[in-house]
């Protein structure tokens, strides 16, 4: 599966999910950025729920052979 595939399959799952109904309009969004199937989540969830399961929509996907989780939790900004 090529990399546009992969990215645009994760994203959807992802923002077709109930749990992140609301993330579609975040801002920052969810970012999901592939190269060569490592795959590289960005952004800011509520959550650690929401964190873990962006992941684990990421690493059931076809082609997918890495994933960096770099999602941070908004409390996690509201700190820095």
């Amino acid at each position: 599966m090529s990399d546009d595939r992969i990215r645009g399959t994760i994203a959807y799952q992802i923002y077709s999910d109930t749990l992140f109904g609301n993330y579609s309009q975040a801002t920052p969004p969810i970012r999901v950025i592939v190269e060569n199937g490592h795959v590289t989540l960005a952004g800011v969830t509520d959550t650690q729920g929401e964190r873990l399961k962006a992941e684990s929509i990421a690493r059931s996907v076809p082609g997918v052979f890495k994933v960096d989780n770099l999602l941070r939790l908004t409390s996690e900004i509201r700190r820095d």
